[in-house]
């Protein structure tokens, strides 16, 4: 509950700057914006030094016009904080929707060490998160602060306190859904990294006593600079054919770097059955790290490059999942969304952007557990870099895939989230 006290101060922070000069305001917000963003992703400087600082920076900045904002309406007292309240969790969201988006430091998601109390997500969403952090800080606030001790403050902060409570028992209390369908799903994760004919006749060598299984997952980059027509035909497409061969029901879910014939590379999964490959491009990128705005591209080159045109539609409808490709997964509408009314969600992960930092890899497997809770689906994740695991839909983890070959049983409900609904209304 480290951001609730977080928000107090934030509150506490603007009523002491409301005499100061304007450009005295603006530099202590900057500073302030600063010291925020630090304490939350500070493992970035560790793992991309100048671009880290860069990064704590940018973010910084995108916050500004909110308090720039609330400085403009200062003048109403009585409304202007709770104002300031709604049009951050606005501001979020707004964050998410073009190139530059690091919805990683979206307030909902810090709640993902506390999984066992935000159930309350598979309705209200993590910006409904973010706002039950904000609303009950501006609650306290007042309580402690500005000494408004009256019965309505204090009702208002039991009413919110019921969200976390009620999770907390359905968390303790043994579980009664109903499940309709149950895979059997293999997670490959070799270590090793070689030319993309010795990694399949590898996997072949490795797979080809496996049967009965639905789904074969392997993590995002399994291949690098791969053509399309290479697992339709030639030295690579025959292993599969011969896996086929023996259990033509197995789906392969791989993640590929792809290559067009112009050389220009895209980020994403294919799909393989006996008789049908099927392409998704990735659809969010890591700024600069893999996509670089136009505007941007003069000084920092790009390196992956977006397509709406591939097969995601069908790969929904005949599968009836929809794979997502590591960065996707802190998106939390573009997940809910793509995600409604499919059995499971495949995250194919590297993680090699974090550089080994433990603080990042356990951020991102909190946000993750978010979004299982919010689509109401399990989550087999799949890392090369990162942490291997099966994450429930109440957000547990309920297996860490540490081998190179994990064979798991899910089982699973189509029914999607009251969260999920909405968004596809």
């Amino acid at each position: 509950m480290f951001y609730i006290i977080n928000v107090i101060l934030t509150l506490y922070f603007l009523t002491l700057i409301e005499n100061k000069k304007t450009y005295i305001k603006i530099i202590l917000i900057i500073i302030f914006l600063l010291l925020f963003n630090f304490t939350s992703i500070f493992w970035l400087i560790k793992v991309d030094g100048i671009e880290g600082i860069l990064s704590i920076t940018a973010n910084s900045i995108f916050y500004l016009p909110l308090f720039l904002i609330y400085l403009l309406t200062i003048e109403k007292k009585k409304y202007n904080l709770f104002l300031f309240l709604v049009l951050w969790v606005v501001n979020e969201y707004l964050l998410t929707l073009w190139d530059l988006a690091f919805p990683w430091l979206t307030l909902g998601n810090t709640l993902g060490n506390q999984w066992y109390l935000i159930n309350w997500y598979s309705i209200f969403g993590v910006y409904g998160g973010s706002f039950w952090i904000l609303i009950t800080g501006y609650i306290l606030y007042k309580i402690t602060l500005v000494k408004q001790k009256n019965k309505t403050n204090y009702l208002l902060l039991s009413i919110l306190l019921l969200l976390p409570l009620q999770s907390f028992i359905s968390y303790i209390l043994p579980s009664s859904k109903s499940y309709e369908k149950e895979y059997i799903i293999l997670c490959y994760n070799p270590t090793y990294k070689t030319p993309k004919y010795n990694t399949t006749k590898k996997m072949y060598k490795d797979l080809k006593n496996c049967s009965d299984i639905d789904y074969i997952i392997m993590p995002e980059l399994f291949y690098t600079n791969l053509f399309p027509y290479e697992l339709k035909k030639g030295e690579l497409a025959s292993y599969f054919q011969f896996y086929f061969n023996k259990n033509p029901k197995t789906r392969f879910i791989i993640g590929a770097e792809l290559l067009n014939s112009n050389q220009i590379k895209f980020n994403g999964t294919a799909i393989l059955s006996k008789n049908k490959i099927l392409y998704r491009i990735k659809k969010k990128y890591v700024p600069f790290k893999e996509y670089t705005p136009t505007l941007f591209r003069t000084w920092y080159p790009n390196y992956y490059m977006k397509n709406k045109k591939d097969n995601q539609k069908q790969i929904i409808a005949n599968n009836n999942l929809f794979p997502l490709v590591c960065y996707e997964s802190i998106f939390s509408t573009f997940t809910a969304k793509n995600t409604h009314n499919t059995y499971f969600i495949p995250l194919l992960t590297s993680e090699s952007f974090m550089n080994n930092s433990s603080f990042g890899k356990k951020q991102y497997l909190n946000i993750i557990r978010i979004r299982a809770i919010e689509t109401q689906k399990p989550i087999v994740k799949i890392s090369r870099n990162g942490i291997s695991c099966v994450i429930l839909n109440n957000g547990a983890i309920s297996r860490n895939l540490n081998k190179e070959i994990d064979t798991i049983i899910l089982k699973t409900t189509r029914k999607s989230s009251i969260y999920s609904q909405m968004l596809n209304l």
